[in-house]
């Protein structure tokens, strides 16, 4: 049996222990502050931090305050860089500091100095700050001993993307090259670490294979006697691992101590695979700059761990018989068994330390009895896994890691990608191990191994290709690399750091298939051009809502199915009973397979959300929303089948808990697709109101109809509310909403009110008489839901307030509205429908519209005052287009008719005469006297032979002064005078002075009065005398 390897404690601080247990010692409150920072690797020791610039791991920083010289706390940079230690006073006189001596041993100088609050100078064996109050920052910049400033040129990196996105929704590939430059192998000064690592356990006595693995070991050393770049240590694992030989070089070294280190190894105890590779681990993990290797060897399976009480033991602790745990065999049988802890620990040290380093690692299974598990050690520690049967294969297999060894140079990739929130990783399968994404970035760092190339001169390696699938989420700028340097691939190797930039790719992308162009035409005609007082007319409208040219519609969907549990689901479709015969089903059995269905066209959509709500004498939310790729939609499916029938028919309680579970704003489309076998029979109340909101109700606020036993009468008989209520939570709540409503009546006893509550809600109604006609419903809303787009449509009417609507048909009641001269309608969830070929299609919506010119008013009457106050508005797939209706005048009619009389004008009288004789050579005053008139021309046309002048207008009521100002046209046929800007009707006298010549041989001449364009025609008829002779 070995011993372990304990602690030495001797017998002067066994006594300081006893003494620290009964001696006080003041305890330092270290609460007065902190100051915190980073250790970074100075790629280009300039001291400053830049981008790609990693963080090193266990740096020990010092707080000391009182001018700077008296200790006060310590503490270690984490995996990341990062620090917080804490400071004694409040003031400034704190300073920071780090051992140059300890930097040079873990092979680095610092590099920060003379920036604000950085390392300004060196105290005896430490670099200091500058004295500075708690709650600043100290940058700790270090690059590795013989590192220069000087920039190497050892990368390149490529990014190229397959394709430019247009919008939301869209997926382009961004496919990455970092090319890895050759090395010369004269530029190659790189040291080489190796740990053989050898099971030691009592198997290995089986069969010589310690013997053997003893020569190959050996023989392995050997192949590197004398070269000055290799160092080997030596360490052993049976029930816990022991180093037997420090890291020796093999030129300067005791290579002779090293034979006789492997020469005398024995095999005892349990197989401590953990161990062996944490003490490997620690025995690699400085910051030397040179390449690392692991060669762990064993003919069996990790059967033993280490661990304490905070678990397995990871770091450099020292063990104790405490610490380890064997199993043990007794013949076949293991008591206790620690297999399955062993290689968990195993893997764990692998993973979460080797893997993380860039330490390559070779795992050899000697022998039968290694068994596969060995292979997922190997894997966790990203290593290679050989596997050796008998001597002769282990000698290959361990010649072949010598050649790789001694002909390979280590290199590293620190990779980062940066991306802003408007995109996001669709997939990451492609991406080298060790690459993760971190929120919106991906980065990490993984291993490059350069071989030597055939003809000796330089180490090359392969250039590292990898694609990402980048999907954007929100429209706007998609940016790759913001500000240029905040991407990038490092290469490090042989203590060189060279960091390539991938720069900034900006690009745009538009809202998920946004449409493009008008969305929507409208148009109104009239079926008059002049309407009388108190009359009517019809304005016929006729809005079209563009095709749309658009993929899929990728915005989410929350669907509701609510389904009907009441008792009467327990019968037949066709009847009102329960299944008897061979092949019956009840409602309720039949809705759960078309439920499974159903959402069985989802599974997998991550697109789509669902939920289940029950209900029968008042509603139940079984499933919340779920999405379909994300959560496991068995769940749903055992929800469903577990539903039974039983209680009323409370529809308005069922819709109304599926309105709170989609009255969301999460921009979602939405759909309730709702299912009752019966009518309304229940509703709910609170007091004495019906209950419309988020309560949770009880069966004290649920009236229900009940029934006699035979089922042909009802006391109390509550049909009339239920009904009441289900329309009002559908008319105030859902038609209200964005949500698009199916509503389905199953079976023969679904009442004919369901109709008017889908009509309520702005939905569609759909009957379904037995299982296949249920089916086929059910089929038809799903792919409605996933192949149709919806819109809504708002349109406004403006109509001058001598003008009222009349009644608005029937069928369009509950889409119109009038508030004062506006006549508001709004269209929900129209629905566009996929021709096949990506063009969605709406039909055209048509009203026709009343109006009537109110009594004592006079036209003009005007729809759409200034060409902008009337329009119809879409809003599809998140876009607005607006089509405005031009403003129409349509001319007043007046119910009085225009009256003519003709005669002559004498003395300021209007002397009516139609018949009358002139004199020639001598003038008269023709008079024209027109009643009920308002605006518009009066015409007067006469023969040639008589010339008219002097025409004057009166009003009737007044003769003797004329109206100046009056547009009037003459020539040789007549004139015309124009009425216009005239509020009300009126009765006026045209006067006009005749005469015709006396030497005319005209006998007789009439004139013709017009008025208003034939409105109505009257004459003078004159006989024309000659002037008797002088007697």
């Amino acid at each position: 049996m070995k011993f372990y390897k304990l602690k030495s404690i001797t017998f002067f601080a066994i006594l300081c222990m006893i003494l620290s247990i009964f001696v006080y010692t003041p305890v330092q409150a270290k609460n007065n502050g902190i100051i915190s920072g980073y250790v970074w690797l100075d790629s280009n020791g300039n001291g400053i931090r830049e981008y790609g610039e990693p963080g090193i791991e266990g740096i020990t920083i010092y707080s000391y305050f009182g001018n700077g010289n008296q200790y006060y706390d310590d503490t270690s940079s984490s995996s990341s860089g990062a620090y917080t230690i804490y400071t004694k006073n409040i003031g400034n006189d704190n300073v920071i500091k780090v051992n140059l001596n300890e930097l040079k041993r873990m092979g680095y100088e610092i590099t920060t100095k003379g920036i604000d609050n950085q390392i300004i100078g060196v105290d005896g064996d430490y670099a200091i700050t500058s004295k500075m109050k708690p709650q600043g920052n100290v940058g700790i910049g270090l690059k590795k001993i013989g590192q220069s400033g000087t920039s190497y040129d050892l990368v390149s990196v490529e990014r190229t993307m397959s394709s430019q996105p247009a919008k939301v929704g869209d997926t382009f590939d961004v496919k990455y090259k970092i090319t890895p430059k050759a090395i010369p192998v004269e530029q190659s000064s790189t040291e080489k670490d190796i740990i053989l690592v050898m099971d030691t356990s009592g198997s290995m006595n089986d069969n010589s294979k310690l013997s053997t693995i003893k020569s190959v070991a050996q023989k392995f050393v050997s192949k590197f006697n004398n070269n000055a770049k290799i160092n080997i240590s030596l360490v052993e694992f049976g029930d816990y691992a022991v180093r037997q030989a420090a890291l020796t070089n093999m030129k300067n070294g005791d290579t002779y101590n090293l034979y006789n280190k492997i020469s005398w190894l024995s095999a005892e105890g349990s197989t401590n695979i953990g161990d062996g590779l944490r003490l490997a681990y620690n025995e690699l993990n400085n910051n030397n700059g040179h390449d690392k290797y692991i060669i762990l060897m064993t003919d069996g399976i990790a059967e033993a761990y280490c661990s304490n009480n905070n678990g397995y033991i990871m770091g450099t602790e020292e063990l104790t018989w405490d610490n380890i745990h064997c199993t043990s065999w007794y013949g076949n049988k293991a008591k206790p068994d620690y297999r399955i802890q062993s290689l968990d620990y195993a893997k764990k040290i692998s993973s979460e330390k080797i893997a993380k380093s860039n330490i390559r690692t070779f795992i050899v299974g000697f022998g039968s009895g290694a068994g596969s598990n060995n292979q997922q050690i190997a894997d966790a520690a990203k290593g290679v896994y050989k596997q050796a049967l008998d001597e002769s294969t282990v000698g290959n297999v361990y010649d072949e890691i010598q050649k790789k060894i001694d002909t390979q140079v280590q290199g590293s990739v620190n990779f980062q990608e940066t991306f802003n929130t408007n995109l996001e990783v669709a997939d990451i399968n492609e991406i080298p191990a060790g690459l993760k994404v971190d929120g919106n970035k991906i980065a990490g760092n993984f291993n490059v191994d350069y071989v030597l190339n055939d003809s000796k001169t330089q180490y090359v390696t392969n250039p590292i290709e990898f694609t990402v699938k980048y999907k954007v989420k929100a429209a706007g700028s998609c940016v790759l690399g913001e500000g240029g340097k905040s991407s990038f691939a490092q290469l490090i190797l042989s203590q060189k750091t060279d960091t390539k930039y991938l720069g900034e790719l900006k690009l745009t992308a538009a809202e998920v298939n946004q449409p493009t162009g008008p969305l929507i035409d409208a148009a109104r005609t009239i079926d008059v051009k002049q309407v009388k007082e108190d009359g009517t007319f019809v304005a016929k409208y006729t809005i079209t809502p563009k095709d749309i040219v658009a993929k899929q519609d990728s915005k989410e969907k929350d669907i509701v199915l609510v389904i009907d549990i009441s008792g009467s689901m327990d019968y037949i479709p066709s009847a009102d009973r329960t299944p008897y015969y061979w092949g019956e089903k009840s409602r309720l059995d039949i809705i759960k397979n078309v439920a499974y269905s159903f959402i069985n066209k989802f599974d997998g959509n991550e697109k789509v959300n669902i939920s289940v709500i029950t209900f029968s004498s008042k509603a139940n939310k079984v499933v919340p929303l779920t999405n379909m790729k994300n959560d496991d939609i068995g769940c749903i499916y055992d929800k469903i089948s577990a539903l039974d029938a039983n209680g009323s028919t409370n529809i308005g309680d069922g819709l109304r808990v599926a309105y709170n579970e989609l009255n969301v704003d999460n921009g979602h489309d939405k759909y309730m697709v709702f299912m009752t076998d019966g009518v309304a029979e229940a509703y709910s109340v609170n007091n004495n109101e019906y209950v419309m909101g988020t309560e949770v109700i009880g069966d004290s606020n649920i009236y229900w109809t009940q029934w006699n036993y035979s089922h042909t009468w009802a006391n109390p008989d509550y049909r009339t509310k239920a009904l009441e209520y289900a329309k009002k939570v559908a008319s105030e709540k859902i038609a209200k909403s964005n949500i698009k409503s199916f509503i389905i009546g199953f079976g023969s006893g679904a009442g004919s009110n369901n109709q008017q509550i889908a009509e309520a809600a702005s939905g569609v109604y759909k009957q379904a008489l037995d299982e296949n006609t249920v089916s086929s419903v059910y089929e038809e809303i799903q792919k409605k839901i996933e192949q149709s787009i919806y819109g809504d449509v708002h349109f406004e009417e403006t109509f001058s307030d001598k003008l009222s609507t009349q009644n608005i048909p029937d069928g369009l009641k509950d889409k119109f509205q009038v508030s004062g001269n506006k006549l508001i309608g709004n269209f929900k969830n129209i629905e566009y429908t996929n021709d096949g070929n990506g063009n969605y299609k709406a039909s055209p919506i048509d009203v026709n519209i009343v109006y009537k010119a109110r009594e004592n008013t006079e036209g003009p009457y005007v729809l759409g005052s200034g060409g902008s106050s009337s329009f119809a508005e879409v809003l599809v797939m998140d876009k607005k287009d607006r089509k405005n209706l031009n403003e129409v005048s349509i001319e007043g009619a007046s119910n009085k008719e225009a009256n003519i009389k003709t005669g002559i004008f004498t003395g300021n009288i209007f002397e009516e005469k139609s018949e009358l004789s002139m004199v020639k050579g001598f003038s008269v005053n023709l008079a024209v006297k027109v009643q009920n008139i308002k605006n518009g021309d009066i015409s007067v046309a006469i023969d040639n032979a008589v010339k008219i002048s002097d025409i004057k207008v009166y009003r009737d009521t007044d003769l003797n002064n004329s109206i100046e100002g009056l547009r009037m046209t003459q020539d040789q046929s007549g004139f015309k005078i124009t009425l216009s800007n005239n509020e009300v009707y009126g009765n006026y006298v045209i006067v006009y002075k005749s005469m015709v010549n006396k030497n005319s041989n005209v006998r007789s001449v009439s004139d013709i009065i017009t008025v208003n364009s034939k409105t109505k025609v009257e004459k003078h008829n004159i006989t024309l005398v000659d002037l008797p002779p002088v007697q």
